[in-house]
């Protein structure tokens, strides 16, 4: 999948790593226990790098990569793309569950989303959230709110992104 391409950008996850080619597209490998780096209900691991261009991929050019523990999340022609676990909401597109996400889908956009009606540059995944960034330099973050990692006080997890703004006046 990497063969006679030119890597422009790189992501090591926990176990797993994505990179992608200046032609947008994605390759991923290492452990896939969670379906974190490709679709493959039976292949729980590989040190071949597999393209990744299936679900919300499929005909979108990859600008940027972010491996997490057990998921990860991609910018793809302008939206947050997310595939893996979702134990803690980290797809951003419903409510948790055991079940991995294993086909890549978009975060959700609709009201009362962080991300609705925004261009995205830029995604970093952690150990169980992500964060985006959008054109307009607004910040919105979903998943495990552990430790405070979404920036804001509330529920355990978010399955919405959810607007970081830091205290008022600040």
């Amino acid at each position: 999948a990497l063969l006679g391409r030119t890597v422009t950008d790189v992501s090591a996850g926990f176990d797993h790593v994505c990179a992608r080619s200046s032609d947008g597209s994605l390759a991923c490998w290492g452990s896939n226990g969670s379906q974190q780096a490709f679709p493959s209900a039976t292949l729980k691991k590989t040190a071949v790098p597999t393209l990744v261009d299936q679900g919300a991929l499929a005909g979108r050019q990859v600008t940027q990569v972010s491996a997490g523990r057990e998921f990860t999340c991609a910018v793809a022609s302008g939206s947050v793309v997310c595939w893996g676990a979702n134990d803690v909401a980290q797809m951003a597109n419903g409510p948790a569950s055991n079940t991995p996400q294993a086909i890549p889908a978009l975060a959700t956009t609709a009201s009362p989303s962080a991300l609705a009606g925004k261009t995205l540059t830029m995604v970093s995944s952690g150990a169980a959230h992500a964060c985006a960034v959008a054109t307009d330099g607004s910040l919105a973050c979903w998943g495990s709110a552990e430790s405070g990692a979404l920036g804001t006080a509330g529920p355990a997890s978010r399955s919405v992104p959810w607007s970081v703004t830091g205290p008022p006046g600040s």
